[in-house]
């Protein structure tokens, strides 16, 4: 098969894409299935760790507050209560 050079004779960049064959095409096509299949399992796994991170993130929070409640209480009794 020969080529057209039209285009390239003019200085025009002609993208060559390689062409696949039915059966290259056809594993591609069945990985991309695959990688749409696990899509909503990864969408769910990484929501879990989502929001598994902003619950210990709250936790880190009420205990940094109670902590700091606690030490204001010491300090305050250390002072004499002013």
């Amino acid at each position: 098969m020969k080529k057209n050079m039209f285009l390239q004779n003019l200085g025009i960049q002609v993208p060559t894409h390689p062409r696949l064959s039915a059966r290259d095409a056809a594993a591609q096509l069945e990985a991309e299935k695959m990688e749409n299949v696990e899509l909503p399992s990864v969408i769910s796994n990484r929501s879990k760790q989502i929001e598994e991170l902003q619950l210990a993130k709250t936790s880190d929070k009420e205990e940094t507050n109670m902590k700091i409640a606690d030490l204001e209480a010491k300090l305050e009794l250390l002072l004499g209560g002013n």
